[in-house]
């Protein structure tokens, strides 16, 4: 298999620039919403069968980048009964807050994303109508 350096390919994609007019948008929910919605899905991923699937996983030699997932090493813990289930649940909950807040650093960087901030009340066509009204008008003026 060819196998391309990540620096080569994204010279690549820094490169669309040039050749597109590329917007990048980014959704801002606020911090309460997204800390509940992470709490309600790593809930999910538990009733859905999180300790099971961590079960299989122990009969499988795991790659480096997949031991990093996120929960695997407190689900596992809680199996070894090093940890109880709810503290697991607690562990992975507050890790996922802290690798949700790293993301949007991580993104916050980049001054080209134009931010939009997203609330309960907004559907999916007030976000479009949004994202629309921040084109170009050059853009909007062909789609209409």
């Amino acid at each position: 298999m060819n196998k391309i350096p990540f620096s080569k390919l994204q010279e690549k994609v820094n490169g669309l620039d040039k050749d597109y007019n590329l917007m990048k948008f980014g959704l801002l929910k606020p911090r309460e919403k997204l800390y509940a919605d992470i709490e309600k899905r790593v809930d999910e991923m538990f009733a859905q069968g999180a300790v099971e699937e961590v079960k299989k996983l122990a009969a499988i030699k795991l790659s480096r980048t997949a031991s990093y997932v996120l929960g695997l090493n407190q689900i596992q813990a809680y199996l070894k009964n090093e940890i109880s289930l709810d503290r697991a649940k607690e562990i992975i909950k507050q890790e996922t807050r802290n690798f949700a807040k790293r993301q949007l650093t991580w993104f916050r960087r980049d001054k080209d994303i134009k931010w939009i901030a997203v609330d309960a009340n907004m559907t999916a066509e007030n976000l479009a109508q949004e994202i629309f009204s921040q084109l170009p008008k050059a853009i909007t003026k062909s789609v209409k």
